[in-house]
């Protein structure tokens, strides 16, 4: 049992909130196949019973510190999730440094620690044109998640790098068509987040 946990990029926020694509359909679809071709290969019954569950718990516009009380209700009601995906920090790039955006994101961790859960911590992408019109929010943003990765490997936590994965600056055409718009993925985009997620997680 999964779960997506964030803000607009976890909600699937696309074509101004007329669509609705959340990753964790995709990758609910992507490890289902795999566990069932896995157990079919293999000729036995074992894994029949067995099935992946990844909910999406996404909130457009939330900042991390109001994601920080959700995660504690999550804790608090003891919905227990065998990992849960951690993708936040795009609202607050503006208003929050880097230290507070960071330290708010490990509390959601530490929470998820507490619950008996494994956490996947995910960089913050790219904003349009942020070098160039919001060089502050850029540095702002790197920092963030050079701390995050120093985070992962300190407490040894799977570590997905959105925003090199998918960057919003030197594109290749392939990768322009991953994006909806200044902020948000199209449903290519989040197809693509599921996929690389599922190679991160099924090795």
């Amino acid at each position: 049992k999964i779960l997506a946990f964030g803000d607009s990029l976890t909600e699937g926020y696309a074509q101004w909130g007329s669509v609705w694509h959340p990753y964790a359909d995709r990758l609910q679809f992507l490890l289902n196949e795999r566990l069932s071709s896995s157990s079919a290969s293999s000729n036995t019954n074992d894994n029949n019973d067995i099935t992946y569950q990844v909910d999406c718990a996404g909130i457009s516009g939330e900042q991390t510190r109001s994601m920080v009380k959700r995660i504690k209700k999550l804790v608090h009601d003891h919905d227990v999730y065998d990992m849960v995906i951690v993708l936040g920090g795009t609202n607050d790039l503006h208003f929050l440094d880097s230290r507070e955006i960071f330290n708010n994101l490990v509390s959601i961790h530490h929470h998820i620690a507490q619950m008996g859960s494994k956490s996947v911590v995910v960089t913050i992408p790219e904003i349009e044109n942020e070098k160039e019109k919001h060089k502050h929010i850029s540095d702002r943003r790197k920092e963030v998640n050079a701390l995050l990765l120093s985070y992962s490997q300190e407490h040894d936590l799977p570590f997905f790098d959105l925003s090199s994965a998918i960057p919003h600056s030197n594109m290749t055409p392939d990768q322009e068509l991953m994006w909806d718009d200044s902020l948000h993925f199209s449903t290519k985009g989040y197809d693509k987040i599921a996929d690389l997620l599922y190679a991160l997680l099924w090795k």
